[in-house]
């Protein structure tokens, strides 16, 4: 009896999932019907208004979109380029920095030397480019830029 019992409740609550997964399907088609009308009842709206337009008003409104859409992709690349920009001088600092500090040789050892440097080279080839065992001896952090500033 317990068994039949079991069977009848795992029905019922197969059945009542079933209930949920149909009612939020219904709402979902509801709230996308809703959507679509309100799209178009908005596109219906824009024709209507456009008809009353004369042809050099219809022509002004599409320049000015097409010069909203151009201006946008001109922001778009500068941008690109800014960034790049700000990238290409990030690179030149850290190889102008570089030569300047190998070029003097006690500034060299003195932050080759530093635990923080070697806790700071995690790569493998990184590591073995100045020297260092595969692992950092140190398990100290590397000090960030704005952490070393006073």
């Amino acid at each position: 009896m317990a068994e039949v019992q079991k069977k009848v409740i795992k029905k019922l609550t197969q059945q009542e999932k079933e209930d949920k997964k149909a009612k939020k399907l219904a709402e979902a088609k509801a709230a996308f019907i809703k959507e679509a009308e309100a799209k178009f009842e908005k596109f219906k709206t824009d024709l209507e208004a456009e008809e009353k337009l004369t042809p050099d008003q219809i022509a002004l409104k599409k320049a000015k979109d097409r010069m909203a859409e151009l201006r946008a992709k001109v922001t778009k690349i500068e941008s690109k380029e800014e960034i790049k920009k700000n990238r290409s001088s990030d690179t030149r600092q850290k190889i102008l920095m570089g030569a300047y500090i190998k070029e003097h040789p006690k500034k060299w050892e003195e932050i080759v030397s530093r635990p923080e440097f070697d806790a700071f080279l995690t790569r493998p080839i990184d590591r073995k480019l100045f020297g260092f065992s595969e692992e950092p001896v140190s398990t100290q952090q590397p000090i960030s830029p704005s952490e070393g500033q006073t």
